[in-house]
């Protein structure tokens, strides 16, 4: 109690000193930092013992936070264990490049890496955490120990009590404790940093080195690995007892356990997002099976036939749909576990293509598709030069054989596969008798002791066929899960499907077909080892620079801007789509305002596509508003009228005296309207033309519009009746007539008249009123029925007489 009353008189006493000291010698301002301690401006000796706990504070965070010696321990283990595991998978990769060049045990070193590199990255940013930590706690405790030096010094000059300055004293010894404590955490982080730093660039040189040998093992093809099978029959014997090329060492099925392990665990939760949707998709496809069957009336035999074979097997689809969508979750995978997952979606592309091939092709479809498991078999096992090479030739012929028999089926087999899809039939052919012939190259290079050779080509061989099978199955899937999607729930509300059902199913076909293509492609030539050549030889071409005077721009920004505007062109289309199909029908608006904002949609899509096109060419759009400005001046002299008929179509838009469907009449022409366009209008005559008005004839000139306010229209029918007929029973007559038709309307009435004597007629005159497109249609019918009721109530139409004179000719002289 007596050290608290202390302080604060001797607060009271020198704050004014203490302020008169702040504005004659301001500190230096710390940089700002969001743990920044307060600015020693702003601090009065009033508040040195609220400093001095919020300090103490701090410090005991500090110290607690690195009072975690267990798990740091466990870090440090964990670091210098991957530090170990790196120089044992040094050793062991020199030994694999030492005793092969094989791209198989190449691939799997090379993912066993990726999967260490995967790991040692989680690791390292646990690392990097606790560094930024400890170098964030050094920063503040500069901080502090400057501000509270500052601190004693002026209290010292400003004659504080013994109290205040111990007080402070014993922040800056807390601080200094502290900082000893801290600098011995950073150091030893330190020291982990590097040692995962080290790590993880081993890593890297070990990826760059095994990357040259496979640039070198491409090279080594063409070399002999073993004698020719003549030479080894003749002396009885095989030269060499080593393992295979293609088997792996001691080390190297630990190595590929190691890497699936390192990899699942780095990629736990991906997996299990991978099962949840997978059991997700099976779920969904069972229980929209069951829907459909159950449903009344015979909806589940008019599905598409790509559809029912995805109910049949929805677990294969299933398994397929996966694997596709949830490829960008499983980066840079280990080769083990991509053969396993091939392992698993082979079969179940199997399944679902079965039902949709011609019977002929089932036999030889299981029978190509077993190579592949022979392929991992003959991967896997330990196997002598001799062996392997004996293996390869029965296989590659076995292979081919398969491949020629399948290819004379495809052009005369029938099945929803094959017919609805052309390009298998014509294409697949060509793949099939390639792959054919190169698998029988394969064997007989094998015969002659090119095993890697006849590896590369027969195993690139069957791949392509591969590929085409698990392509195929994952198109069918896939084209049958998405008519699923949009048609059997709720989307299918939308008019834009309801409606659309043909063309939404001839575009899911196109689609697939382009993206299976491009994925088929993509894996082959990642097979031959020519993806990266590809790729880098299209990034020169689109890094090649198109010079012509100050216009200075790369074909890929050329590409880009095709690509932008044609990416504008499709999106305005399909949002006017939209629009059209399922907006506009669920809004009350007037007539002709839905043309109009579609297509102010359209203008105002394209012209941002245009501006965001010429910002993909990289050119200064600020050069470009002078362009414009330059260009519109032009326009204003040389192109008026362009101009005026543009802006007439604007207004023609906006004010809407003339409308898509409106019947119109100008000096020369009637018709309907059908297209309001940017600079003219298209109109169709009665006769059936299609005249091009411009706009400007539309706004300036005179233009009846008969269905401008609405559709009515009124028609008059004029007729005469002989002298003696009652008029009464005329008018009553026409009347129940024209309300015995249906597209007359009762309001207006229509009206009957009287209208004057003529030289040999009673004359009449029926008016009324329709909605009916074709009223000249309907003026005809009824003066057809007019006629019939007249003569019923013999009623008699005059016929005016005619005079025919004849003269005689004049007698020949």
């Amino acid at each position: 109690m007596n050290r608290r009353v202390v302080a604060l008189a001797a607060a009271l006493l020198l704050a004014p000193l203490l302020a008169r000291a702040q504005d004659l010698s301001p500190p230096p301002k710390p940089p700002p930092d969001a743990t920044a301690a307060p600015d020693a401006s702003k601090f009065t000796l009033e508040d040195i013992g609220k400093r001095a706990e919020d300090v103490a504070t701090q410090l005991r965070a500090m110290t607690e936070a690195i009072d975690d010696q267990a798990a740091f321990t466990a870090l440090q283990d964990q670091v210098f264990s991957y530090s170990h595991r790196v120089s044992d998978r040094w050793k062991e990769t020199d030994q694999v490049l030492a005793v092969s060049l094989r791209r198989g045990p190449l691939e799997t070193l090379a993912s066993s890496w990726r999967a260490l590199r995967t790991e040692l990255a989680a690791l390292q940013l646990r690392v990097d955490t606790r560094a930024a930590k400890r170098a964030a706690d050094l920063a503040t405790l500069d901080r502090l120990q400057a501000l509270w030096n500052w601190t004693l010094d002026h209290a010292g000059v400003v004659g504080a009590p013994a109290p205040v300055i111990d007080r402070a004293k014993d922040t800056l010894a807390a601080i200094d404790a502290t900082r000893v404590q801290v600098a011995a955490r950073n150091s030893r982080v330190l020291v982990l940093q590097d040692a995962v730093s080290r790590a993880m660039q081993a890593c890297d040189d070990a990826g760059a080195r095994i990357a040259d040998a496979r640039r070198d093992s491409v090279g080594r093809i063409f070399v002999q690995n073993v004698p020719a099978v003549w030479r080894q029959l003749a002396e009885s014997r095989v030269r060499d007892t080593k393992p295979g090329l293609g088997a792996p060492t001691s080390g190297a099925i630990a190595s590929i356990i190691d890497s699936v392990r390192i990899y699942t665990q780095a990629y736990r939760f991906n997996f299990a997002v991978s099962l949840a949707l997978a059991l997700l998709l099976a779920w969904t496809l069972y229980r929209m099976r069951r829907v459909l069957r159950e449903a009344p009336g015979s909806r589940h035999e008019t599905l598409p036939e790509f559809v029912v074979q995805v109910l049949r097997t929805p677990i294969a689809a299933a398994i397929l749909l996966t694997l596709f969508i949830t490829r960008p979750l499983r980066p840079d995978q280990p080769a083990a576990l991509q053969q396993l997952l091939y392992a698993i979606g082979l079969p179940a592309a199997l399944v679902v293509l079965r039902a949709v091939l011609d019977p002929r092709l089932v036999a030889p479809y299981f029978a190509i598709s077993a190579f592949f498991f022979i392929d991992l078999a003959r991967g896997a096992l330990q196997q002598t030069p001799g062996i392997e090479q004996l293996v390869l030739i029965v296989e590659m012929a076995a292979a081919a054989g398969v491949s020629f028999w399948i290819a004379a089926l495809l052009p005369v087999s029938v099945g929803a596969l094959v017919e609805h899809s052309l390009w298998l039939r014509s294409v697949g052919h060509w793949v099939l008798r390639v792959s054919g012939f190169a698998a029988l190259f394969a064997s007989l290079a094998a015969v002659f002791g090119y095993v890697e050779l006849a590896d590369f080509v027969g195993g690139g061989a069957l791949l392509l066929v591969y590929v085409a099978i698990g392509v195929l199955a994952l198109r069918v899937a896939a084209s049958g899960a998405l008519w699923l999607l949009l048609v059997e729930t709720p989307l299918e509300r939308l008019h834009a499907i309801k409606d659309n059902h043909a063309r939404l199913e001839a575009g899911i076909t196109r689609l697939f077909e382009v993206v299976t293509i491009a994925l088929w492609f993509v894996l082959v030539l990642e097979r031959f080892e020519l993806f990266a050549p590809v790729t880098a030889g299209v990034v020169a071409v689109l890094d090649a620079r198109l010079q012509a005077g100050a216009l200075n721009v790369s074909v890929g920004h050329v590409l880009g801007f095709f690509a932008v505007v044609f990416g504008a062109w499709l999106t305005s289309r399909i949002v006017v789509f939209a629009l059209e199909e399922d907006a506009y029908p669920r809004m009350h608006l007037a007539r002709g305002v839905p043309y109009a904002l579609s297509t102010l949609v359209r203008y105002s899509l394209l012209l941002a596509g245009f501006f965001a096109a010429l910002a993909t060419l990289g050119l200064d759009l600020t050069r470009l508003t002078v362009l414009v400005s330059a260009f519109g001046l032009g326009l204003g002299f040389g192109m008026q009228q362009i101009i005026n008929n543009f802006v007439s179509g604007l207004i023609l838009l906006f004010e809407r005296p003339v409308q898509v469907g409106d019947l119109v009449e100008t000096t020369n022409l009637n018709g309907e309207v059908l297209r309001i366009g940017i600079r003219a209008s298209r109109i169709r005559t009665s006769d059936g033309a299609d005249v091009i008005v411009p706009n400007t004839d539309l706004i300036q000139n005179s233009v009846t519009n008969w269905t401008l306010s609405d559709r009515k229209r009124r028609v008059t029918l004029e007729i005469g009746v002989a002298y003696g007929t009652s008029a009464e029973q005329v008018i009553a007559l026409l009347l129940s007539v024209a309300k015995s038709d249906a597209r007359v309307l009762a309001d207006p009435a229509p009206e009957a008249l009287f209208t004057g004597f003529g030289a040999t007629a009673l004359a009449f005159q029926l008016r009324f009123w329709t909605e009916a497109p074709a009223w000249m249609q309907l003026k005809s019918d009824l003066g057809v029925a007019l006629q019939h009721a007249l003569r019923g109530a013999r009623i008699g139409m005059p016929v005016t007489p005619v005079e025919i004179h004849l003269e005689a000719d004049p007698e020949p002289e």
